[in-house]
């Protein structure tokens, strides 16, 4: 604040003795010597927090105060659901203002399709299917012919509730579920006798 001489052969000096130089606004020289920063940007999924950090200075204040914890910290954590440029502002050791910005992405998480509940004869297996996502991982991986698939088959022993996990392009990830009953055979006082399962038709 205020003014100040600098010695021409030293730019970064800054003095109040005539014998450096010219007069200058201190503050305008400081800037560029001693900045505030609002750190690098950041990427996250929806849903998730991250922590920003400001510094080179102190009094920090950040806009805008939204979906963040004690914004007048160097130190904050931030949880905006859609992408946001968060401003920092503070007091340098020269006491001279300054400001910085720093932008956090919001990435979507993936939409996981499948269906809710399925039957399945004792002993017979059947075709789960889940879209939605780039990888995939299915629990649990035991009962299922490769787990890591779109389109694994499982051969459940009794009922078994099956979770997937998905996820997308930019490493966020979801959760859904399959409802798998197994039900026993049924036969008919008939000939032939032959077992019938749930979606069969007696020939």
């Amino acid at each position: 604040s205020g003014t100040a001489k600098i010695n021409q052969a030293v730019p970064n000096c800054i003095f109040e003795n005539d014998s450096c130089g010219i007069i200058v606004n201190a503050c305008a020289t400081d800037q560029g010597i001693h900045k505030i920063s609002a750190g690098a940007d950041v990427t996250i999924c929806h849903g998730d927090t991250t922590t920003l950090m400001a510094s080179g200075g102190s009094k920090f204040v950040w806009q805008p105060q939204i979906s963040i914890t004690n914004p007048q910290s160097a130190t904050v954590s931030v949880w905006p659901t859609t992408t946001t440029k968060y401003i920092v502002s503070g007091i340098n050791v020269n006491d001279c203002p300054g400001t910085d910005t720093v932008l956090v992405t919001v990435q979507p998480l993936p939409e996981l399709i499948t269906e809710d509940s399925l039957q399945v004869c004792s002993g017979q297996s059947l075709q789960l299917l889940v879209t939605g996502a780039l990888l995939y991982s299915w629990r649990p991986a035991v009962l299922l012919q490769n787990p890591e698939s779109s389109q694994p088959v499982a051969r459940p022993l009794v009922s078994t509730h099956f979770k997937v996990k998905g996820v997308n392009a930019w490493g966020c990830s979801s959760e859904d579920s399959v409802w798998v009953e197994v039900v026993e055979k049924r036969t008919f006082s008939m000939e032939p006798i032959s077992p019938l399962c749930p979606l069969e038709s007696v020939t």
